[in-house]
This record gives structure tokens, C-alpha cells and sequence, in this order.
């Protein structure tokens, strides 16, 4: 099946476009990506053409609002699971677990209501921006397309399901900004047996996998993944051979070790500058292997529907138990060899999967680690290694991109999710539409009635 193609012809009128936006806030809510996409027809074979894409910084303060919450969301999940074990129960016969009493406390609600209107308002400010630069007509859009980082946790009364709030207020947004919301992309995707944060992988299909070569998408991003996107022009079908692999905790990590070496003056290490002052440490990484290696074996998994691979806490938690002492800045080198080790041993056990000929294309914020991007490169296959602009696409704002994908899916009545692709138990059209003006809500029913 062939479900549409890029196009750079940017010359056909606006009018004649169904446009999506994508605004898409950044694992760790410090970088906001938006990105204004356009589709002759929502019909297989239709060309999309990228009109305009920009990528904003997120003042820190709510970066630092975000991740308190988030911590205290997991100090609540470390009593659900306190009160659900085996010995908080001894006694008690076909009793259900029951929730702590203490719950959220008020202060962190009102600051997560805070913090909605907050990323609201500047949602809002960089959606106006992107029309104005891509003069498209607000009467033109057909949705905003939104995808975040959300808020996760762990159900009390089960051992695999998740509840989820979005950072994005879909009804405030759609109210200020009198255009369709479409939303809850990752909370619907998710399952009990889904591999965790694949709903992007068809836009990447759709976007990358056209020419003659398969492709390797390395992200070095908060955590260290890799996306495997075979060539439409060998088979129009080989999406359902596309699939995502997680290898281990990334620019998070660093970050830690970071703001740990430098004292707390440093909270990226901008070009890798911190990272190249430390040695490796081979006792210790071969102990983070076979931390790493422990909890991968394990059936646990941590508060958010990811693989089950080491968060950087327990990186951070291992270090302290390791008998040696390791400084700071050592431990920062050594865990820019472990996450290149780790993305290089998780190729070389899919090898049967990928084959060995393939473009190499590393993207992500922490590829600026020069000292990462290069041991990366020494390790993962002999050849040079591209970037998304090689291709045609900013790389501050490819999620953007690939976001307002899948509004274009949608409004196509494209199902994103699927057993092949995501392991869901059924196919599902991925998002929650949240209704703008009666005009925009017009948009989207003529959109929807066009795919037919």
C-alpha cells in the first residue's frame, strides 16, 4: 500500500491544500517544534509539502515544573507498588490492592493546571507565528496536530496499564485559537503489549522511506533509539517490516552527570566539552552492562510505557553501589561509551532483521556530544553517517513534521497503529479531535468526507 509521497513543489495554491499543523513539546518540555504540512488529496498516493517549520526554546521554568511534577508522580507510583507487595498483603486473603489514601497533593494539581495554561499560551504564540510565515489562512487548517511528553501513572489496581494526562489543554487551546485540536496520539497507541513510543514510526516510513536504500535513524535524544525504515521503492509494503529499538538512557544521563561534574553550573554539555576532561572507566562499564542486562531480564518496568531498559536514576543509583570510586566527569565518559555501546550491540542483535546494507542518518538534540556523534560513528555500520537535512528536513523540527503526519493520517482514515507496526492488539486511527469554531469544524467534516 502507498500512502503519500513528499513533494517540494510549494507552487500549487494554498487553497487547494488541506493543511496540518504539528506542534510537538520535547521529551524533556524544553524545546518546542511546530511545523505547518499541506496535502493536495487525503487519498494513497498524494504528495505532502512541507511549507514551513520552526523550533522554539521553552523557558526553563517550565521544564523544571514539568520533571518536580513528574518526580512526585513517581514517588506516588513507589507507594502503589509498596502497597500492592506481596508483604504489605500477608494475611490478607482475595483482598484488592487499594490506593494509598495520600494522593496527589493540591499544590502539585494547581501547578500542573498552571503549567497546561502555561504550555497553552505558548503553544498558541508559535502557532500564530507559523501561519504568518507560512502564509496559510486560518480558515485553511484543517487541525493542530499536538503531541507531548504527558503525565504518566501507573494504575493501583493493575499491573500493566497506565493512566495518562497530556501537558497540552486540547479544549483551551482550541478555544484560543478557534482551529480543531487533535491529541492523546501516544495514550491511545499505548497497550499492554505495545513496544512503547512507536506511533511515530509510519510518518517516519512515510517520510524517509522513499529511494532505493533502507535506512537506520539513529535518535540520540533524552533516551537512545533506532528506527529501521526499508525502501518503498523496493516494496510499497515494507512498512510493515519497519520497527523501533530503545538501547538505554541518553541525553538525560549526560545531562545528570553534567550538572553533577560541573556543580550545577552546567546542565548540557554543550559539544561534548565536559565529556572529553573524563576517562573511560572499563570496571565500570562492564558493571553498568551487567546492571543493564539485569533489568532487560527482568518482567518490571518503570512508571512509563517504555522498554524495559535503566532510567539515568538508576544509572545514578548503580554508580553509588560500585565499589570503586569514580568521579564525576569519569562517569560522564564512561556512560558516552556505554550509550554507544548499547546502540551498537542492539544493531548487531537485529542484524538478521536489517541486513547490512543501509543509510546511517544520526539525528537528535545530544548528537551535538561531539564526543558521542564520534564514538557512535566508529561503532555503527562502515559508512558515513547522513543527517535529516541531507534529506530535505530541518532537524530541530522533524517531530513536528512527522506529528502533522499523523493528522494527515487521520483526517485519511489511516489506521497508524497495528499489530505489524506497534504490536496493538487491533489497527487504530490514531487521535482525539477537539472542536474549534463551528468554521473549523466545517474544515475537518469536508476533509473527513473527502478521503472517502
Amino acid at each position: 500500500m502507498r500512502f503519500f509521497k513528499r513533494s517540494r513543489d510549494k507552487d500549487a495554491p494554498i487553497s487547494k491544500h488541506f493543511w496540518f499543523v504539528g506542534l510537538h513539546l520535547s521529551s524533556s518540555a524544553r524545546k518546542l517544534e511546530c511545523a505547518l504540512l499541506g496535502v493536495d488529496t487525503l487519498r494513497s498516493n498524494s504528495s505532502i509539502v512541507l511549507q514551513k517549520s520552526v523550533s522554539f526554546d521553552i523557558p526553563e521554568e517550565i521544564a523544571a515544573t514539568y520533571h518536580a511534577i513528574r518526580r512526585e508522580i513517581e514517588l506516588e507510583h513507589d507507594k502503589i507498588n509498596q502497597a500492592s507487595s506481596p508483604e504489605s498483603q500477608l494475611g490478607a486473603t482475595n483482598v484488592r490492592v487499594r490506593a494509598p489514601k495520600q494522593t496527589t497533593s493540591s499544590s502539585s494539581l494547581t501547578r500542573t493546571l498552571l503549567l497546561r495554561n502555561m504550555i497553552a499560551s505558548i503553544q498558541e504564540e508559535a502557532l500564530n507565528e507559523l501561519l504568518a510565515d507560512g502564509e496559510v489562512p486560518r480558515n485553511q487548517v484543517v487541525a493542530v496536530v499536538v503531541n507531548d511528553p504527558g503525565l504518566w501513572m501507573k494504575s493501583f489496581d493493575s499491573e500493566r496499564q497506565y493512566s495518562y494526562l497530556p501537558l497540552t489543554d486540547a479544549g483551551l487551546l482550541a478555544e484560543r485559537t478557534g482551529l480543531n485540536v487533535l491529541d492523546a496520539l501516544y495514550a491511545k497507541e499505548w497497550t499492554p503489549t505495545g513496544r512503547g513510543n512507536p506511533f511515530l514510526l509510519l510518518p517516519y516510513w512515510i517520510l524517509l522511506g522513499s529511494g532505493t536504500s533502507d535506512k537506520v535513524v539513529v535518535d540520540l535524544g533524552e533516551r537512545a533509539r533506532w528506527h529501521f525504515l526499508p525502501s518503498s521503492d523496493k516494496d510499497q509494503d515494507s512498512w510493515r517490516r519497519a520497527f523501533t529499538c530503545e538501547a538505554s538512557p541518553c541525553g538525560a544521563l549526560l545531562n545528570l552527570f553534567a550538572r553533577e561534574s560541573s556543580k550545577g553550573k552546567v546542565c548540557v554539555d554543550v559539544g561534548g566539552k565536559l565529556s572529553v576532561q573524563g576517562r573511560k572507566s572499563q570496571d565500570l562499564l562492564t558493571y553498568w552492562q551487567k546492571f543493564a542486562s539485569d533489568i532487560a531480564s527482568s518482567k518490571s518496568t518503570h512508571y512509563s510505557p517504555l522498554l524495559p531498559v535503566p532510567s539515568e536514576d538508576d544509572f545514578v543509583e548503580a554508580l553509588d553501589r560500585f565499589d570503586s570510586k569514580v568521579s564525576s566527569l569519569d562517569a560522564l565518559c564512561t556512560a558516552v561509551h556505554w550509550i554507544a555501546d548499547s546502540l551498537a550491540t542492539s544493531l548487531h542483535e537485529n542484524a538478521d532483521r536489517i541486513g547490512n546494507s543501509f543509510d546511517f542518518i544520526i539525528t537528535g538534540a545530544t548528537k551535538q556530544n561531539g564526543l558521542l556523534f564520534s564514538r557512535v560513528s566508529q561503532l555503527l555500520p562502515p559508512s558515513t553517517p547522513q543527517s535529516l537535512n541531507d534529506f530535505g528536513f530541518p532537524e530541530d523540527s522533524f517531530d513536528a513534521i512527522a506529528v502533522a503526519v499523523l493528522g494527515i493520517l487521520f483526517a485519511s482514515k489511516i489506521p497508524a497503529a497495528s499489530p505489524t507496526l506497534t504490536s496493538t492488539p487491533r489497527e487504530r486511527v490514531l487521535g482525539r479531535v477537539t472542536p474549534g469554531s463551528p468554521e473549523a469544524w466545517n474544515r475537518i467534516i469536508e476533509a473527513l468526507n473527502s478521503s472517502r
